[in-house]
């Protein structure tokens, strides 16, 4: 795991949607049998070209996936399987919104900072499977101070990527860098963050 503080320019922001921990993200181990279950899953040889509305905006690179979301049954088991863990960490409710991926990123590939969508995409993590280099998460936490953040496969970045802006800003010297995400909304977005 990597973990270090950056110097980067602050990015002020105006949010609708409260913050809910006091740094923002936290790295913690993937539960084993959600683990088990992503493995089991994960075909490299399956992965197929990506496009998607606004890609551009984010990565100009090839990017690629298998998607988990042709399996209903999968991808029901992660969000029911990790909803207890983000609850506990976030300290609020939280109803499950979205899990894609796996995601497959080539050499060269940069995700510009941005948060995601403030209607749905408030707690969510990054969980990797496979890479054959480093990849830093860039993440700006609540107190304005920049992280470059990378894990093992097994780990998982669980992080307010509503509320905190994020990308991977420097390029992507590997070959390849798979990741599957996962999404929650919060029960009530506005809820004053208590310390």
């Amino acid at each position: 795991m990597i973990l270090l503080k950056e110097t980067r320019e602050f990015i002020p922001y105006e949010l609708e949607v409260t913050r809910s921990t006091a740094a923002g993200f936290k790295v913690v181990d993937v539960p084993s049998h959600v683990y088990q279950v992503l493995v089991d899953f994960y075909d490299r040889s399956k992965l197929k070209p990506e496009n998607y509305n606004s890609k551009e905006f984010y990565i100009k690179e090839d990017c690629f996936i298998q998607d988990i979301n042709a399996f209903p049954d999968k991808v029901s088991f992660i969000k029911k399987s990790l909803l207890d863990m983000h609850e506990e960490w976030c300290g609020r409710e939280l109803e499950p919104a979205v899990v894609y991926g796996p995601r497959s990123y080539s050499a060269g590939s940069t995700l510009k900072a941005h948060y995601d969508r403030q209607d749905t995409h408030h707690i969510a993590s990054t969980i990797t499977l496979g890479k054959d280099a480093t990849w830093n998460l860039n993440i700006q936490d609540h107190d304005a101070q920049w992280w470059a953040v990378d894990v093992e496969p097994g780990q998982m970045i669980m992080f307010e990527s509503g509320v905190c802006i994020h990308g991977r800003l420097d390029p992507f010297t590997g070959t390849y860098f798979d990741n599957i995400y996962a999404h929650y909304t919060l029960k009530d977005p506005h809820t004053p963050y208590a310390k």
